[in-house]
């Protein structure tokens, strides 16, 4: 391990890999040249990062992944690293990490975060960001580019609840936390201003305004519900205690 990388505590366990998303946003924010090139080595010939640890979140997860999120934000970190370097090793890497990213997504063109759940909001949206500030450099990949784009202007509706709020994923269909649908809200304000899609523009607007009513409220109890439907009330209460214990201390460390 290359001194500087960051670990992150994996959920639920107290066992800290490194984990390519969050080097990916830690180059993002720090701009520091060894997390970035941790990513740049540690991609297969094929451009993928490999997670080797399980996430409990979904069924049947395999041990070993491929993420579109990490795909994508490697994207983005290595081509902020590029514009400060000016070192073409980083934006050859953010071209290779989008033939990696490229697995991670369906024929029609949604870019899966997890492997065979093809519908989490927040990581698609991420990985779309990415592959538009990378096509300002590679113009064959425009036409993929616009696939992903038109088939989240398309799909989005889906996502958005009765009452006012919106989906993490279409899989167990969760309604964000607070914190994810802010994301959303984020994603969609800067993917609207970057591809002037009004579908974006008046989703994202309408979406904020959830945040200042009695919508979270609603959404708090809707996603309880689910979670006791999926859990039980004893699943509940153990799975509480576990991510208590997890989160009591560090949750990422530079090794």
């Amino acid at each position: 391990m290359v001194n500087g990388v960051p670990c992150t505590k994996i959920p639920y366990t107290e066992n800290y890999h490194p984990h390519a998303t969050n080097i990916a946003c830690y180059v993002l924010r720090y701009e520091e040249e060894d997390p970035a090139n941790w990513l740049i080595n540690h991609m297969d010939d094929r451009g993928r990062l490999w997670h080797h640890f399980k996430l409990p979140f979904y069924k049947d997860f395999p041990e070993e992944w491929v993420g579109g999120l990490a795909q994508g934000l490697t994207i983005s970190a290595l081509i902020k690293m590029y514009k400060k370097t000016k070192n073409k090793n980083y934006l050859e890497g953010a071209r290779l990490a989008f033939e990696g990213l490229k697995e991670c997504t369906t024929p029609e063109g949604w870019i899966c975060e997890y492997p065979d759940v093809p519908t989490i909001l927040n990581g698609n949206l991420y990985a779309i960001v990415g592959i538009y500030e990378l096509r300002n450099y590679y113009k064959d990949i425009e036409l993929f580019y616009r696939k992903c784009l038109n088939n989240i202007c398309k799909n989005l509706y889906k996502y958005e609840l009765s009452y006012g709020w919106s989906l993490y994923d279409l899989e167990l269909k969760l309604p964000a936390t607070r914190f994810y649908h802010e994301v959303h809200v984020d994603l969609l304000r800067l993917l609207s201003v970057l591809t002037q899609r009004q579908v974006l523009s008046l989703v994202e607007l309408r979406w904020a305004k959830y945040l200042d009513g009695l919508n979270w409220h609603y959404a708090s109890m809707h996603r309880l519900w689910k979670l006791w439907r999926i859990h039980g009330t004893l699943g509940l209460w153990k799975r509480r205690k576990i991510r208590k214990e997890w989160l009591n201390g560090k949750t990422i460390k530079k090794v």
